[in-house]
């Protein structure tokens, strides 16, 4: 296999199911009576299962193989000539779910930390789905700046894939937000 770097996509989407089904899971401890959520999983697709903790997930499995599939057939069908359509794709997808393991194990340290520190808040606090949804938009600017400023100052196709991937993940959190009740 010339492109190896291909299966990290499939590790990161597993990762990402099973750290967002750990984080909800530990949320509900400590955590959850302080800062009170409708749901953990922001995606509406997933918010049935990963509120179930549902650890088998046929149409996860289904997109993580749909995904790795367009990532692999890029790979392979990206001649000389066309290798940047790879970096692009290859900076996209790495950079997405990079980034969304990321705000997993964020989440997960700071549940430990309030699980093994039980007296860190007193009260709680009911949060709106619609903020949380808003939160994470604006988590995304996280990304943006330095990943702008880098392409700006030193491009490379992989890069401007990582820009796409905060643009698209900016829009679907936009879209979740609209549609949200």
């Amino acid at each position: 296999m010339n492109h190896p770097e291909v299966l990290l996509l499939p590790l990161l989407m597993i990762a990402d199911y099973y750290l967002t089904i750990l984080g909800a899971v530990l949320h509900k401890k400590q955590y959850g009576k302080h800062f009170v959520i409708e749901t953990y999983e922001l995606n509406p697709e997933y918010r049935e299962e990963i509120d179930s903790v549902s650890l088998v997930n046929l149409r996860f499995v289904g997109q993580v193989l749909l995904n790795f599939l367009i990532l692999f057939s890029v790979a392979i069908l990206s001649t000389d000539t066309y290798q940047f359509i790879y970096q692009i794709a290859l900076g996209f997808y790495l950079t997405l779910f990079g980034y969304i393991n990321g705000l997993h194990v964020s989440n997960i340290l700071t549940f430990l930390f309030v699980k093994n520190n039980p007296n860190t808040f007193e009260g709680s606090l009911k949060i709106p789905h619609k903020f949380n949804l808003r939160r994470s938009l604006y988590n995304n600017s996280i990304l943006f700046f330095p990943i702008g400023f880098i392409l700006l100052f030193s491009f490379s196709y992989f890069v401007l894939g990582a820009l796409f991937a905060v643009i698209y993940n900016f829009l679907l959190g936009s879209f979740w937000l609209k549609c949200s009740k």
